[in-house]
């Protein structure tokens, strides 16, 4: 016997076809888009013939062909029928989309084109839908998103545009350098990784921040392990203390510097200097798989609009080099995600936010320009590398003349160390 596999809006079902799950806003769109066909006989015969439309339509496969008339009419008795059903047949991917709607600011035309990409991506009556059609209009992403949400097409491009959320926030995007031959669903892209998420029964916008942001862990080091920085730490404390109280925009602190001069910790300690909350960024997702380099501007934009009302936290962007491939060459997600997407953000993020780089020389000067505060981490004086390293060993037996070699040897930074002596 077959079996159905439920994974919210994936279903597959071993040992035959229709391995979709039968979804009612997929079923809408669908529907809405065969308007796009150029109903003929021949139309009505092929389209009858295909499973997935007669589950949708309530046609017998194996009956007599319909009449285009007969076609027509039951596409408007489905089309009122899943409308007066909608509210009712809900499934938990759309109650989601609601509460996400309401964590972003999305409007009601952003949260629609949201849940018709998401629903292209997952659910293949969509994309087999608009194979059917065959009609050009069927592969323009907003005459098609629009006539599937029902939507005017103005309201569309709005909804679409590089300045919209959805698009700054990498959820939803337009390919525009994509061939007007390819189909739509290769030039509508949409963020799947949060898809499993959001069509969870339990889920909430706590569960999709912390796949964009975790809490970071405490520090290991402490203030005494940074007297070295001089001025520097305390400025940055204040900096971000004054921001978080005021709740300013625009706040962003650089730490650069060689990998193991303590950036990253460094970060971490503000947690406790300045009793909030430090999340950063992710840059692997809950199977353990590296998040695309592409991707991270995409999730920290999404944070930032989920910790837009809180005044206790700060996000930290490690490995900025992720966002930017070397001078004046962005490897950004998308045409949003370039040069102006950065300096925007740069100059307009709701929450504090500090980036770490192991090389801030690539970057360009603009970008540099618009940090509130940028600290360069050199490899530590002897005394605090020696602090820090028996810090790390200490339970070992190690002789002091080894603690001492350990710390004069400075291409070998403490963390390292402490890896080993785990």
């Amino acid at each position: 016997m077959p079996r159905d596999i439920d994974h919210g809006i994936w279903k597959v079902r071993n040992g035959g076809c229709g391995w979709y799950q039968r979804d009612p806003f997929a079923e809408l769109y669908a529907l809405r888009l065969l308007r796009l066909a150029p109903l003929g006989r021949d139309f009505a015969k092929a389209a009858a013939g295909e499973p997935h439309f007669c589950e949708i339509l309530g046609f017998d496969p194996d009956g007599p062909t319909p009449t285009v008339r007969d076609f027509n009419a039951r596409i408007d008795e489905r089309l009122v029928a899943l409308l007066d059903q909608l509210d009712r047949l809900g499934s938990a991917l759309h109650r989601n989309i609601s509460a996400l709607a309401d964590a972003l600011g999305l409007d009601h035309a952003e949260a629609e084109v949201l849940r018709f990409a998401l629903l292209l991506h997952a659910n293949p009556v969509i994309e087999m839908t608009v194979d059917t059609v065959r009609s050009p209009l069927a592969s323009d992403p907003y005459f098609c998103t629009a006539h599937a949400c029902g939507l005017p097409v103005d309201v569309v491009k709005a909804a679409l545009s590089p300045r919209g959320t959805l698009h700054s926030s990498g959820l939803v995007q337009v390919d525009r350098n994509a061939r007007a031959d390819m189909n739509l669903k290769a030039r509508l892209d949409v963020m799947m990784r949060f898809g499993l998420v959001l069509s969870s029964d339990a889920f909430s916008p706590e569960d999709l921040l912390g796949q964009c942001a975790g809490v970071a862990p405490a520090s290991t080091l402490s203030t005494d392990d940074y007297q070295h920085l001089g001025d520097h730490a305390e400025l940055v404390e204040r900096l971000l203390a004054v921001a978080l109280e005021r709740r300013e925009r625009g706040i962003n602190v650089l730490l650069w510097g060689p990998p193991g001069t303590g950036k990253t910790e460094f970060a971490r300690l503000l947690a406790d200097r300045l009793s909030c909350t430090v999340r950063e960024v992710v840059s692997d997702d809950a199977e353990g798989d590296a998040v695309a380099p592409s991707q991270r501007g995409a999730v920290l934009a999404i944070a930032q609009r989920l910790l837009e009302d809180r005044a206790d936290t700060v996000l930290v962007f490690d490995e900025m080099e992720d966002l930017l491939g070397g001078r004046s060459r962005y490897q950004l997600r998308g045409a949003a995600q370039g040069k102006a997407w950065l300096n925007r953000l740069l100059e307009t993020n709701p929450v504090p936010t500090v980036w770490i780089s192991n090389d801030a020389d690539q970057f360009d000067p603009a970008i540099l320009r618009r940090f509130s505060y940028v600290v360069k981490f050199g490899v530590p004086p002897i005394d605090a590398r020696r602090r820090v390293i028996a810090r790390h060993l200490d339970g070992l037996a190690v002789a002091d003349e080894l603690l001492e070699q350990l710390a004069s040897a400075e291409s070998l930074p403490p963390a390292c160390i402490g890896q080993a002596a785990r």
